[in-house]
C-alpha cells in the first residue's frame, strides 16, 4: 500500500517532537501521590466461597491492585525479551472501567509512577482543538507513538475510550466538541496493530459508560481491547480502610506542606513577641539624646576604653583581643563585677543568645490516626454506595488547614457528623449504574466463554446423574 510505514517526521529530532507534545499538553506530569498504596482497599473474604458456588461477585480493590500489577506494571517495568516471553499474552490495551470516581485515572497515574513511564494524554477532550483535520490527526498519533517507542516505557492514556469507538455522529455532536471524539480511532488502531511484543508501550483506557457502545460499536470495542479490569465501589471491608487512609493522608499532606494554621492564642503570643524588640529599640532611641548631652559636659574618654561589645576590625585593633570562639572577662560599668561575653565569629556566626531553646516541643510528635472511640461502623453504614473518590473529596472538604490545626494542636477530634455533612452533598453510584456495569461485564468475551464452559459442565453432570434405562 502506498505510503505504508512512511515516517512523517523524518526531518525532525525526537527532542523537538517531545518539546512540542509537552507544550501542547499531550505529555503531562503525573502526581507523585498517585500510587497503588493510595488505592486503598481490602480483600473480599467471601469471594472464593461465592466463586466455588458459581457466583462471581465484583472484584475486590485488593484484586484490582494485583491485576494492574500483573497486566501493566510488570510488563512495562521489566526490560528484555526473556521477561516478556514468560508473561502470558501481550496486553497492548488495558481498559479500566467502572462508575465515576472509582479511582480509574489514579490507577493509570500509578502505572506510570511505578514504572517511571512517560505519560501521554490522548483523551478526546484533551486533544480537542489540537491538530485539527484528518492529516494533522494522523501526524499527532504518529508523533505520540514515535516518541513513546523511543522513550519507553510509556503509558498512552485515553479517557472516555468508549466514545472513540462510537460511529453515531449525531450522538457524538451532543458532546459539543470542536472535533469528533472518534477522529483518532483509525490511526490509533493502526498503531496498536503495529505494537510488537517486547515494546514497553501500553494504551491504558478509562471508561465510566462502556455500555454506550452497542451492536457493531460494542463488538469492535471489545475486540480491540486486550484486557478489562473492573474498578468497583468499595465494599464493607474496603470502605473502612478507605476512610482511615483518606483521613490520615489528608492530615499528613497538610502538615507536610506547612499549611497548618496556628491557634488564635498562639498567634497573639507570636505578635507580642515580635512587637517586644521594636518597643525596646524605640526606648533606646529616646535615651540617645540625653546620653549625648551628658557626654558633652565631661571630657571624652580615650578610644582604648571602648565597650567590648563592638568587635575589632579585621587586621587591626587591640592585639590582646580574645581568639575566635573564646570568652574573656569584662568589667561591669556599675558594680565593677566581671561578666562573660562570647566573641562573635568574623563570618557572622550565631551568638549563643540567639540559639533556639532545645527543650522546645515540636508541633507534630506523631502521625495522626483516628481515635479508638471513633464510630467507624456507623460511618461505613451511612456511606454505602459512595465511591472512593467521593470519600477522598469529603475528607479534603472537612480537613481544611484550620481544622487540621485544631485536630493536631488543640486535640479537637474528628466526628462522624462532620464527614457525613460533606459526603451527602456528593453523588454516589446508583443501583442502576451498577446494574448496567454488570450487564456489560456479562457480555465480555472472556465472561461469555466462562459461562459456556460452566453450562457445559452442569449439563454433563446432569447426564451422569440420570439413571440408566433398564433393557
Amino acid at each position: 500500500k502506498k505510503g505504508k510505514g512512511k515516517d512523517l517526521t523524518a526531518d525532525r529530532t525526537i527532542e523537538s517532537l517531545y518539546a512540542e507534545l509537552v507544550e501542547l499538553g499531550i505529555v503531562q506530569p503525573v502526581p507523585p501521590e498517585h500510587t497503588l498504596d493510595a488505592y486503598a482497599g481490602d480483600i473480599n473474604v467471601l469471594g472464593s466461597t461465592l466463586e466455588r458456588n458459581k457466583y462471581f461477585p465484583d472484584p475486590s480493590m485488593a484484586q484490582v491492585r494485583q491485576m494492574v500489577t500483573e497486566l501493566a506494571i510488570l510488563p512495562l517495568g521489566a526490560s528484555g525479551e526473556t521477561v516478556h516471553s514468560t508473561i502470558p499474552g501481550h496486553c497492548k490495551t488495558l481498559l479500566l472501567y467502572g462508575c465515576k470516581d472509582t479511582g480509574k485515572t489514579a490507577l493509570a497515574h500509578a502505572i506510570a509512577n511505578h514504572t517511571g513511564a512517560v505519560f501521554f494524554n490522548l483523551s478526546p477532550r484533551n486533544t480537542d482543538g489540537k491538530y485539527p483535520g484528518k492529516k494533522e490527526t494522523t501526524l499527532m498519533i504518529h508523533m505520540v507513538f514515535k516518541v513513546a517507542r523511543t522513550m519507553q516505557p510509556a503509558v498512552i492514556y485515553v479517557d472516555e475510550l468508549e466514545k472513540v469507538f462510537l460511529s453515531d455522529k449525531k450522538k457524538l455532536r451532543e458532546y459539543k466538541s470542536k472535533e469528533l471524539f472518534s477522529r483518532v480511532k483509525k490511526d490509533l488502531l493502526k498503531e496498536t496493530k503495529g505494537m510488537k511484543k517486547g515494546e514497553r508501550v501500553m494504551i491504558v483506557g478509562c471508561s465510566s459508560e462502556p455500555y454506550l457502545c452497542v451492536k457493531k460499536d460494542q463488538r469492535g470495542f471489545m475486540k480491540e481491547v486486550s484486557r478489562f479490569v473492573y474498578c468497583p465501589v468499595p465494599d464493607d471491608t474496603s470502605r473502612r480502610v478507605v476512610w482511615e487512609r483518606c483521613v490520615e493522608r489528608r492530615v499528613a499532606e497538610t502538615v507536610a506542606a506547612g499549611l497548618v494554621w496556628p491557634e488564635p492564642k498562639a498567634a497573639e503570643d507570636a505578635e507580642d513577641a515580635a512587637a517586644a524588640p521594636e518597643a525596646e529599640t524605640e526606648a533606646a532611641d529616646d535615651t540617645e539624646p540625653a546620653a549625648e548631652s551628658a557626654e558633652g559636659e565631661t571630657p571624652a574618654e580615650p578610644a582604648t576604653e571602648a565597650t567590648p561589645e563592638t568587635p575589632p576590625a579585621e587586621g587591626g585593633g587591640d592585639t590582646d583581643a580574645a581568639p575566635e570562639g573564646e570568652t574573656e572577662p569584662v568589667a561591669d560599668a556599675e558594680g565593677g563585677e566581671t561578666a562573660t561575653v562570647t566573641a562573635m565569629a568574623p563570618d557572622g556566626g550565631i551568638l549563643e543568645d540567639d540559639v533556639d531553646d532545645p527543650d522546645a516541643e515540636p508541633e507534630i510528635v506523631r502521625p495522626y490516626s483516628l481515635p479508638r472511640d471513633f464510630d467507624m461502623s456507623m460511618l461505613c453504614a451511612c456511606t454505602v454506595g459512595y465511591p472512593s473518590g467521593a470519600i477522598d473529596m469529603a475528607c479534603r472538604a472537612v480537613l481544611t488547614p484550620q481544622r487540621v490545626a485544631r485536630l493536631v494542636k488543640a486535640g479537637e477530634e474528628l466526628t462522624v457528623d462532620e464527614l457525613l455533612d460533606k459526603i451527602q452533598l456528593l453523588d454516589k453510584a446508583t443501583e442502576m449504574d451498577e446494574a448496567k456495569m454488570k450487564d456489560w461485564t456479562s457480555k465480555l468475551p472472556a465472561r461469555v466463554k466462562l459461562e459456556k464452559a460452566l453450562n457445559k459442565e452442569e449439563a454433563g453432570d446432569e447426564e451422569e446423574e440420570k439413571p440408566k434405562k433398564k433393557k
